[in-house]
């Protein structure tokens, strides 16, 4: 009776051992995962900051920017001369400030429930530093 005894606390022992390696696996498999997703994340922040950086330098190095840059220079017009870029309309569409204007009407946007854009200097020390509204 007692070697049954002993083989069987054995046997558990060995089983508590497996159970507890299986749920250290999983949890760090889970763990993996979790990072893998966060990579992606971050991978796909990266690759829109490149898309928009590439559009950028692509407008920048397009003829109707440089000769913008050079005429409103003064380099290439004369006196009497308005500056008028023509371009395609497929250039024009690749190229079109949708984007840009729609970041100007965000910071419009935020500005306008900005509190301290009305105050004066005084009161933006007094809301500042004792975080109280004069107004």
């Amino acid at each position: 009776m007692h070697k049954r005894q002993y083989i069987f606390l054995f046997l558990m022992i060995i089983l508590l051992y497996l159970s507890f390696k299986i749920i250290q696996f999983e949890y760090n498999k889970y763990n993996i995962s979790l990072y893998i997703k966060g990579q992606k994340g971050v991978v796909n922040n990266i690759k829109t900051y490149l898309d928009e950086t590439t559009w950028t330098i692509k407008y920048l190095n397009t003829k109707a920017f440089k000769n913008k840059i050079l005429k409103s220079d003064d380099w290439m017009k004369m006196k009497w001369e308005k500056v008028i870029i023509l371009t395609s309309e497929k250039v024009y569409k690749k190229f079109s400030w949708k984007k840009v204007i729609k970041n100007l009407d965000e910071i419009k946007d935020e500005k306008k429930y900005d509190i301290t854009s009305t105050m004066s200097n005084f009161e933006k020390w007094i809301y500042f530093l004792l975080n109280k509204n004069v107004k």
